[in-house]
Order: structure tokens, then C-alpha cells, then sequence
């Protein structure tokens, strides 16, 4: 075999190689993405004032805190 006909099987096996771990690679990023998240409580007990609890609101897939006061009087 002549180094003309080894330089085309090396870039050739190369390239397969490459691209199986290229296939590999977004197989297992797309099934991770997937995966269902973890679901959220909108609403947690962060403190209490003078009585009262202080909830934390939380809409889904929003990075906003909503603060109130709950009284059970």
C-alpha cells in the first residue's frame, strides 16, 4: 500500500470515528434533555412576621420571587 492509498484509509477511518462520537454525543444530550425536571413548589413558608407566614411565590420557568403575608386569623 502505497502512503497516498494509507493517508485516505487514516482520514477516512478518522472521520468515521468523529462522526459515531459526534452521533453518541447528541444521543445522549438529547435524551437528557429529555428528562422531566424536578417539579417545583410555587409556594414555600420562608419566615414568619408577627404571626403571620411569609410565602414565597414562585411562577413556573419565571426567575421571579413573589413575597406575602398569610394569616390564619
Amino acid at each position: 500500500m502505497n502512503p497516498k492509498d494509507k493517508a485516505i484509509v487514516t482520514a477516512l477511518s478518522v472521520s468515521a470515528s468523529i462522526f459515531i462520537v459526534g452521533f453518541i454525543l447528541n444521543f445522549v444530550a438529547n435524551w437528557v434533555g429529555m428528562q422531566p425536571l424536578p417539579e417545583r413548589h410555587k409556594f414555600t413558608v420562608v419566615d414568619t412576621y408577627k404571626g403571620c407566614d411569609v410565602v414565597e411565590y414562585s411562577p413556573n420557568y419565571s426567575a421571579r420571587y413573589f413575597y406575602f403575608l398569610h394569616c390564619d386569623k
